[in-house]
């Protein structure tokens, strides 16, 4: 069994998966387990996991019958997930994989979750940023007490915290906000 569980949930993304897996094994160790969740796409992405699969044992894939969005893809990875440390992150390498050495470190410090905060984009639009500003304004007033972390899709987690979500009843889970109320360190 491996050692990590790399969850990548993927939406027609089939220009990024051999980008994303060649960055990825320039950062991980080799006793890994890589479960990229297609979300249903309707390019060639899971044709691309499924080729690159047959290339590399340690790759799975899961295949979701229509677009359920990006939690219940993430919530599918979980169920799924084998190994004692899991890691989510978006596999457009919007989420660098040159972070994962630093996120197992804070977990070896004793952390149960980790997560990696995205640098300031840019690029990013006047009006883009201040619709986001906008929505999580009514979020944070629709449910009081959520923070930043809420909204973050790159975090390493372990076995507890994994065990957490699984036995969760909810199958509309909003996964974020989990990690804000679940009292994990």
């Amino acid at each position: 069994m491996a050692d990590i569980s790399i969850i990548v949930p993927v939406y027609n993304e089939a220009e990024f998966i051999l980008p994303f897996y060649y960055e990825l094994k320039k950062h991980v160790p080799k006793d890994i387990e890589l479960i990229w969740v297609d979300d249903g796409s309707t390019d060639s992405t899971l044709a691309e996991i499924e080729q690159l699969a047959m290339l590399d044992s340690r790759i799975r894939c899961i295949s979701l019958t229509r677009n359920f969005g990006q939690v219940a893809a993430v919530s599918a990875g979980i169920d799924f997930a084998l190994a004692s440390t899991v890691i989510i992150m978006n596999g457009n390498l919007t989420n660098p994989p040159s972070v994962i050495p630093v996120l197992l470190r804070k977990l070896a410090d004793g952390y149960e979750v980790v997560n990696a905060l995205p640098e300031a984009n840019h690029k990013t639009s006047f009006l883009v940023k201040g619709l986001l500003n906008f929505y999580y304004r009514i979020i944070n007033k629709i449910a009081p007490g959520r923070n930043g972390n809420d909204i973050i899709s790159f975090r390493a987690f372990n076995y507890k915290v994994s065990d957490g979500i699984r036995q969760l009843k909810e199958r509309n889970l909003f996964l974020e906000n989990f990690f804000s109320w679940s009292g994990y360190k």
